[in-house]
């Protein structure tokens, strides 16, 4: 992975507060406009919690195929601290089991 000054997985800043991700999706067309508008990587948050957006394919792309990136929930700040515990309503999108999507490098069988 290149690096450069412009590069957005280099150091994901954002100068605005999150933008608040409407469980109910009420309005997906301008939550979507909202979140495009806002940059290739964009800090939202999810029921109280603060996550990232990747809202462009290319850079979904390359995170998801970055080493860098940690599935594994053991390595979460907010699940180690107890800022986000099993209560958490989307909980189950994150620790959804051992698999490819949660388990980094090689997955065994």
């Amino acid at each position: 992975m290149r690096s450069s000054a412009s590069d957005p997985f280099d150091e994901p800043t954002s100068s605005t507060d999150p933008i608040v991700i409407d469980p109910l999706v009420r309005d997906l067309d301008a939550e979507t406009r909202r979140l495009r508008a806002a940059g290739p990587l964009v800090r939202v948050e999810l029921l109280g919690v603060p996550a990232w957006s990747v809202v462009r394919h290319a850079e979904a792309k390359r995170l998801l195929t970055d080493s860098r990136l940690v599935k594994d929930i053991g390595r979460w700040r907010l699940w180690r601290t107890g800022a986000v515990t099993r209560a958490w309503p989307l909980i189950g999108m994150i620790d959804a089991g051992h698999s490819m999507f949660t388990v980094d490098g090689d997955c065994p069988e």
